[in-house]
């Protein structure tokens, strides 16, 4: 018995498990009042950013205390928010059709209207960086997944979706890049999952409005749950959320052992604690 417990703990830690999670519990750090939030994301350090309607973006630290401000140029809402991948800060403005890269002080770096693109374009729904410096788009028009070299300022291939899923009721609304593979959100039926050429292999989780990575896992909220399920293995967990917040969650950010809970009026900081 003593044995079959120690092979079960390292085989826990070895899928990046927290050892005991079943017994932690959430307690709160920080309450935020924020107007019109949108999208949260965190970054390799621990801190979070957090988008509102009118294309505003804030940063806070792990503890939730207020640390840069952005205001945009033009008011439109940021529809993609990516902080995780690089020192660098993604943000899509579907609407506009362009995108920005600001650095980790909010300060912009690049703006690139899509319509400099192929002129094979629709209209783009999704866009996200890859790693190799060119960019993922998903085209509501030819229901297509592309791959732009933007240095090359042509597409890299085309990847046309209603040949590689069949025809559904999809309702894509977030795209990223990770581990060389890109993970695309259905809102109906869970996170779609492509090779580094836009080839489908399978699908993940479970009906979400966001997901994120920690490790080698991906994570969701799904009915007041966070969830993490294993990129290599499938093995999954979950953690439930705090009762009061389980009903209000939009979106959410891990960073063990800090967590970040978006509302629709507030953030609402969290740390794990062990029993």
């Amino acid at each position: 018995m003593q044995w079959g417990f120690w092979f079960c703990w390292l085989w826990a830690g070895a899928l990046g498990w927290p050892a005991g999670a079943g017994a932690q519990t959430w307690r709160e750090v920080r309450t935020v009042p924020l107007t019109q939030p949108v999208h949260l994301s965190v970054d390799r350090y621990g801190n979070y950013y957090v988008a509102d309607a009118a294309g505003n973006l804030d940063r806070y630290d792990s503890l939730g205390q207020f640390a840069l401000h952005y205001s945009p140029p033009k008011l439109a809402q940021i529809t993609q928010l990516e902080a995780r991948p690089t020192v660098r800060i993604f943000a899509f403005y579907r609407e506009l059709q362009e995108y920005k890269l600001l650095n980790r002080f909010l300060t912009p770096l690049e703006t690139y209207p899509l319509a400099q693109a192929s002129s094979e374009l629709g209209f783009v729904r999704l866009a996200a960086p890859s790693l190799d410096n060119q960019l993922w788009l998903f085209d509501d028009v030819q229901f297509a997944l592309y791959k732009y070299d933007k240095n090359q300022n042509q597409t890299s291939f085309k990847a046309p979706l209603d040949l590689l899923l069949g025809q559904a009721d999809y309702d894509f609304n977030q795209m990223a890049e990770y581990q060389n593979q890109l993970f695309i959100n259905d809102r109906n039926s869970g996170i779609l999952v492509f090779d580094n050429l836009g080839n489908y292999r399978r699908r993940l989780g479970q009906p979400t409005e966001h997901f994120d990575f920690y490790g080698n896992e991906v994570y969701y909220l799904h009915q007041g749950q966070l969830w993490f399920e294993h990129l290599y293995t499938g093995a999954k967990r979950s953690l439930p959320l705090p009762p009061a917040l389980a009903a209000e969650a939009l979106e959410m950010a891990y960073a063990a052992p800090w967590a970040a809970v978006l509302t629709r009026n507030r953030l609402v900081v969290l740390q794990l604690e062990e029993p």
